[in-house]
């Protein structure tokens, strides 16, 4: 059984609202350049609420996106149609094939490949993804800091969602240094004034990667070359300050 986060209806609102539509952190733009002639498929497993996969179509991309998360799928075919541009979606996790054809390109931003909580089901989904790529085909994904496992619980947070708002309280259950796991509880809450109308808890775990452990892994499973990008600048070589990596792993 998959231990891949899964959002449910509170928490996929949450980060529709924390992280709407269209809304970069440097990657849409690093990626659109790195797609830049790419005319054949493209999969963006755990598309989430569109918020990359829908600024790609509206670039020409042929991308496709999966998702284990009805809620989530939801959104993104509704903000996919408020937007103008069709998206073909399936629920599906990590490697799994919803399609049968092979991919240009398979794309991983934003730090999701994290959401896998096991180094054997990471290693599972990614030789899975390699092996729905065409010849000369490119798996992309993203890496935050391992400065992050170290990280404590952030303040609580909360959104206006028309008259309701919404609540997020996270709490540090477990570290795992040698697993490089970061477990925390999550507390999502709907609240219409003073009344609590809804509650979501969530055991939310993250699994941190070494950028070099995630290179050899790529090697090992039989990427021909993969190449590494620092904070969404092409050929930058991360550091003690960088935030996210980018790994562009290509096959033969």
């Amino acid at each position: 059984m998959s231990t891949a986060n899964v959002y449910e209806s509170l928490a996929a609102r949450v980060y529709e609202l924390d992280k709407p539509t269209g809304r970069s952190f440097g990657d849409i733009e690093f990626y659109a350049a790195l797609l830049d002639g790419c005319t054949g498929p493209i999969l963006e497993p755990a598309v989430g609420s569109g918020r990359f996969l829908i600024p790609m179509l509206q670039r020409g991309l042929m991308v496709s996106g999966t998702d284990p998360s009805e809620h989530m799928l939801a959104i993104c075919e509704r903000e996919a149609a408020k937007a103008g541009v069709q998206a073909r979606l399936a629920m599906a996790a990590f490697g799994e094939q919803a399609w049968p054809e092979q991919y240009e390109a398979i794309l991983v931003p934003a730090g999701s490949i994290q959401l896998i909580a096991t180094f054997d089901e990471t290693r599972e989904a990614l030789r899975k993804m390699l092996s729905q790529l065409a010849p000369g085909g490119r798996l992309v994904l993203d890496l935050d800091s391992l400065a992050g496992l170290a990280e404590p619980a952030g303040p609580a947070r909360s959104w206006q969602d028309g008259d309701h708002t919404l609540t997020l309280v996270s709490n540090i259950e477990e570290r795992d240094f040698s697993a490089q796991r970061l477990t925390q509880q999550l507390r999502y809450e709907r609240w219409n004034g003073p009344v609590l109308e809804q509650q979501e808890l969530q055991r939310f775990t993250l699994r941190f990667w070494g950028v070099e452990e995630m290179r050899l892994l790529l090697e090992y499973l039989g990427a021909e070359t993969v190449t590494v990008h620092a904070d969404y600048a092409f050929d930058a070589q991360p550091t003690e300050s960088t935030s996210v990596t980018t790994l562009v792993a290509t096959v033969a």
